[in-house]
């Protein structure tokens, strides 16, 4: 027999399904949670990371990794830690490429890292420095040079 509140509990005063109250929540418990909240919100932390890249003589084109990003000297942001290749070039010069190690501070290594990317409150900037030396140009070779030494070339293969 069920009643949801009909007649039977009007007249009998039997409530088949018993009434409970939940107490309301103390004001501690919710202030607490508040808090607890905010605290992951603010407590998020930032790990930016730059490589400066310059050039000797300075202002030429750099590409890193195939994509090019500006003229020397420039700082990139980068993501990943690695081996990354630089190519730079200008138009006086021929183009030189140097692969760059971009190795991780203390603290973006496990299990450090997790801590500064997600729990310290404080940024940090880590900075890598490359410079790119373009070797001297060559004088080109007068003629009477290049002559003479097609001529030592013809004579060891004989």
């Amino acid at each position: 027999m069920v009643d949801s509140g009909g007649l039977l509990s009007r007249c009998t005063g039997f409530h088949p399904v018993p009434r409970v109250r939940i107490p309301p929540s103390p004001p501690i418990a919710s202030l607490l949670l508040a808090l607890l909240a905010l605290l992951a919100l603010l407590a998020t932390g930032c790990v930016e990371r730059f490589v400066r890249i310059d050039s000797d003589p300075a202002g030429a084109e750099i590409h890193v990794n195939g994509r090019h990003v500006g003229r020397a000297p420039i700082d990139v942001p980068f993501v990943h830690y690695g081996t990354v290749r630089v190519d730079a070039w200008t138009a006086e010069r021929p183009g030189v490429t140097q692969y760059v190690e971009l190795a991780p501070p203390w603290y973006e290594r496990f299990p450090f890292e997790l801590v500064a990317e997600l729990l310290d409150p404080f940024d940090h900037v880590d900075r890598h420095e490359v410079t790119i030396v373009f070797p001297e140009a060559a004088t080109p070779a007068t003629r009477e040079e290049v002559l003479r030494r097609a001529e030592e070339l013809r004579a060891e293969t004989r």
